[in-house]
């Protein structure tokens, strides 16, 4: 049960169908041992409360891609998920399109490889993918929409709250799923600059981190 992304009408503000509340303190901290490479990494599952209601968000930044207005319909092909498990920590699988920052192993050994994006779609381990543009919106309303999910998303190192325990460690441009046409797709941008968690278009032949989630 993978989420779809579908065309919107309105243009401003947009609607989503989410919860009831945008705080989200029900979180289970386990770990996940990739069987590919024996690596170990820390996960973090975020229960979601059961209410929904349209939530409107009035944020100049939640309905813009790269400075322009962007239309926008959150749906889940199934309904929304009662949980999303995410890796808290960025995948080091190595394989072909990957690399380390600088081409130091200690940067992989710290904040995980780098992917293009053809190589992030199929990094995931067996039972996981590559999050969706949907998912990365659920995550980021759960945490105060993408005007303020930025610094709830980073470790207290990086200046943020680390509220969702997602522990982004330094800032990161993370791959989600949707493509955009032959040759960018959407990404998701973690800075210590800001509190947002901006929205971007990025080449596929460019280098991102990659987090991945747990298959519904």
């Amino acid at each position: 049960m993978l989420p779809t992304l579908l065309a919107g009408k309105a243009k401003f503000p947009f609607v989503l169908i989410l919860l009831y509340s945008l705080s989200l303190e029900a979180q289970v901290v386990d770990s996940f041992d990739d069987p590919r490479d024996k690596q170990t990494y820390e996960t973090v599952t975020y229960k979601i409360p059961d209410v929904q209601q349209p939530i409107t968000d009035h944020d100049e930044y939640g309905t813009y891609l790269n400075g322009k207005p962007q239309i926008f319909e959150l749906s889940f092909e199934d309904g929304m998920p009662m949980s999303m498990t995410w890796m808290a920590q960025n995948l080091n699988f190595e394989m072909a399109e990957s690399k380390c920052k600088y081409d130091s192993d200690a940067n992989c050994e710290a904040h995980g490889r780098l992917y293009t994006w053809e190589a992030a779609t199929s990094a995931c381990p067996d039972g996981w993918h590559l999050p969706s543009d949907d998912e990365w919106y659920l995550l980021a309303y759960l945490y105060e929409g993408v005007s303020a999910a930025g610094q709830h998303l980073k470790s207290t190192r990086l200046g943020g709250t680390n509220k969702s325990r997602f522990k982004v460690e330094k800032p990161s441009i993370f791959w989600s799923s949707v493509e955009l046409d032959s040759t960018s797709a959407l990404d998701w941008k973690v800075n210590f600059r800001w509190v947002k968690l901006q929205r971007w278009k990025g080449g596929k032949n460019l280098y991102n981190s990659v987090r991945c989630v747990r298959d519904y």
